[in-house]
């Protein structure tokens, strides 16, 4: 991505109403961010889903009891737009999830940088977690 592209995502990711949307996820557990892509890149991601290759697992919610639908865990490396939502919100979620890890006393060990969370992922952990997880079938 370029410079000048990196720099317009960063301030349109600053100019969501961060304090607004903390309140949302903690009164309703999802928050809205409006525009936050375009009707191309919404396709681009849609898109996906229907094709096999490029995801790590599935999750069939109706064969454990958690309604109807399923979702996927992308394989790595992340599609580039995805990967650069990633580094362009996270530094404004991470305050978020520290807010709420102390109000709920629940500790996931949230890395306070990007860097350190893509580290994390990259280390296999997740992978070993869903392996534990009898619910996710993986590829």
């Amino acid at each position: 991505m370029r410079a000048g592209a990196r720099n317009a995502e960063k301030s349109k990711a600053a100019a969501f109403d961060w304090v607004g949307i903390e309140q949302s996820l903690d009164a309703r557990g999802n928050a809205v961010l409006s525009r936050l892509l375009n009707a191309k890149q919404c396709g681009e991601i849609a898109t996906r889903y229907a094709e096999e290759k490029g995801y790590r697992a599935q999750i069939v919610m109706a064969r454990y009891g958690f309604g109807r639908g399923e979702y996927k865990y992308f394989s790595y490396p992340l599609p580039s737009l995805l990967d650069q939502l990633r580094h362009t919100l996270y530094p404004h979620l991470v305050p978020i999830a520290k807010s709420l890890e102390s109000a709920t006393r629940y500790r996931s060990a949230v890395p306070g940088r990007t860097r350190s969370f893509s580290c994390t992922m990259s280390s296999g952990w997740p992978d070993e977690a869903d392996a534990a997880d009898p619910r996710i079938r993986s590829r």
